[in-house]
């Protein structure tokens, strides 16, 4: 039976089961399933990577960039109301105010905005985990050969149970020189989820401000900021949310607004007003359109129900292949530490030969991951991901480590 959004809505908002119990239903997944254009021959296991994106928001999308090219007057009128419409809906996801949301292209540049825009001076320390975003480190390096200031890491377990270690390893790398610290909320590599607000209020007592990397976790994870109370957060919208590519947030606690030089410039009235990072020029309303729709979406599944369903779609695959003993699983399964999406290595293959063959020869796609201490093979299923899909994943998987990887990679 075809379902539609309309049919869909009022099938999770009449459920009447507990959020288990749902995220169980694979009548009410293969409903959700219906939602998106997925390619049926590909299973798409990189979701953490990028996502895609729901019938209607595709639908929302197309319809305002159709609008906007019949008629570009509208498009000037639209953008604004779009991109403040969307402010404020986000802003009650995140549990601030709308005027300390700026929406950007992604999570990249929500953080290199917050990393390039502080003042740093010759010498000044920035710490963070060897387990950031290379795209963050880059940003970071870059600031060493502009400005002489000095890159510190801080070197991390992949897998940890225990957050108060996490918290006094980083503290531990913090010197008199120390002026930004950054983390990632949940580490892309792994999925670990870090203890923000553990490190947060360590770093305020010192008066040194912490860049919270969200990428992975916001639409993802049910928090809010009062969970975390940080004071810069970014995070892509086209990953667990399902916007359009190309859709960021940043937020920037008000009073600290005025601290960030914005990327591209802006006038000098607007230095305390977070839209000074939107002066990026032309843009399209679409972009906006869809992240509104993005967001109905996601209150249609429901913040709590997803989050289940994720953890529940990732101990499938990683408890059932965790009892092969040549598996490493490099991601705790205990629900405070992590959730949708896990790293597994396998003993004696190799990792860009199991990922081609993966990609390539059964069209299951996965993401290779690799960082200063981790390495291994990323998997991130979505809520259209179906428990069939997930099965016949680790019957390949199994094959591989009963058989070894084709002599041919076919």
């Amino acid at each position: 039976m075809t379902v539609g959004i309309k049919e869909l809505e009022d099938m999770m908002s009449s459920y009447g089961g507990s959020h288990e119990q749902a995220a169980r239903d694979e009548n009410l997944w293969s409903a959700v399933r219906q939602q998106f254009a997925v390619d049926p021959n590909i299973m798409y296991l990189n979701n953490a990577g990028q996502n895609p994106i729901p019938a209607m928001v595709a639908d929302a999308f197309k319809k305002e960039f159709e609008w906007n090219t019949v008629n570009p007057l509208r498009a000037w009128d639209n953008i604004r109301e779009n991109m403040n419409a969307a402010r404020v809906e986000l802003s009650k996801i995140f549990g601030c105010d709308h005027d300390e949301i700026a929406i950007t292209k992604n999570c990249s540049e929500s953080m290199q905005i917050c990393q390039l825009g502080l003042d740093l001076k010759p010498g000044d320390e920035m710490l963070c985990t060897e387990l950031e975003y290379f795209r963050m480190l880059t940003t970071f390096r870059h600031r060493e050969l502009r400005d002489g200031a000095i890159l510190k890491k801080v070197a991390l377990p992949v897998v940890c149970e225990d957050p108060a270690m996490i918290t006094a390893l980083i503290e531990k790398g913090i010197t008199s020189k120390t002026k930004v610290i950054m983390i990632s909320h949940m580490v892309t590599f792994s999925g670990q989820i870090m203890p923000v607000r553990e490190i947060v209020q360590m770093a305020r007592e010192r008066g040194i401000p912490v860049l919270v990397d969200g990428a992975q976790s916001f639409a993802h994870l049910v928090f809010s900021n009062k969970d975390m109370d940080c004071d810069f957060f970014g995070t892509s919208l086209h990953k667990w949310l399902g916007a359009p590519s190309g859709s960021g947030m940043l937020y920037i606690r008000k009073e600290r607004i005025k601290e960030i030089w914005p990327l591209m410039a802006a006038v000098e009235g607007d230095r305390e007003n977070i839209r000074k990072f939107e002066q990026t020029g032309t843009i399209l309303s679409a972009q906006s359109a869809g992240i509104l729709a993005a967001i109905k979406f996601f209150h249609i599944i429901g913040p709590k129900r997803k989050e289940i369903r994720l953890r529940y779609l990732r101990d499938r695959w990683a408890t059932r292949l965790s009892r092969n003993s040549s598996v490493k699983l490099l991601t705790s399964l205990k629900p405070e530490f992590s959730c949708g999406l896990g790293l597994f290595n396998i003993e004696g293959i190799d990792l860009k030969a199991l990922s081609h063959y993966l990609n390539k020869c059964r069209k299951v796609i996965v993401s290779v991951q690799a960082g200063a201490n981790v390495a291994g093979v990323r998997v991130s299923p979505n809520i259209y991901t179906s428990i069939e899909e997930i099965d016949r994943f680790c019957d390949i998987v199994e094959s591989v480590i009963k058989k070894g990887l084709p002599a041919s990679g076919a």
